[in-house]
């Protein structure tokens, strides 16, 4: 009854049910299905890249809370998708200077997630991290860009909530105002 129902508003509406489509708009149907497949060779490269980085993956570190930056985000992250794993409750095992006072990181190097070390700077808005690789390179984040998670047994991350709120942010800097007031 009801699709009988939405034929005939269909109809009302001077919805044509024609097979006849024009040349041109079948021609971008038909462009837009094609852009929708992927490659293969894009397909290969998504399961090489997953597999180099389930390669670094340690079972050991299941049920751990991390700070994951990724290329995509959803209630699961994937191994594949992860360029950053800051673990929140393991110390760093590089030898580094001040490695008791770091925790353990996982960095994209490369196409392979490498071990690092990452610790907080002191900064007005406490939201800025250093990660540290093995190979002694060294960067500035901001946990703006991260997400809370909790490490799954097939590698991936499950999204628990954002690393730093932008109301936690914006907290920060009104405290840090008021302290230089």
């Amino acid at each position: 009854m009801k699709s009988l129902f939405a034929a005939a508003l269909m109809l009302s509406a001077g919805v044509s049910f024609s097979a006849d489509v024009d040349p041109l708009i079948q021609k971008n149907r038909d462009l837009a299905a094609y852009e929708r497949q992927k490659p293969a060779w894009k397909i290969k490269e998504e399961e090489e890249a997953e597999a180099i980085k389930m390669k670094s993956f340690d079972p050991g570190t299941v049920g751990r809370k991390v700070f994951v930056f990724a290329s995509e985000l959803d209630y699961y992250i994937s191994r594949a998708a992860m360029v950053a794993v800051l673990y929140q409750d393991t110390p760093c095992q590089l030898p580094i200077l001040q490695a008791k006072i770091l925790h353990a990181a996982e960095s994209l190097y490369g196409r392979a997630l490498v071990p690092a070390c990452w610790g907080h700077l002191v900064t007005p808005t406490k939201d800025e991290v250093a990660i540290f690789t093995k190979f002694g390179d060294a960067r500035k984040e901001s946990l703006l860009n991260y997400v809370d998670g909790v490490i799954q047994s097939d590698g991936s991350a499950k999204y628990v909530k954002r690393a730093m709120s932008i109301d936690e942010f914006n907290k920060n800097v009104q405290e840090f105002h008021k302290e230089i007031r």
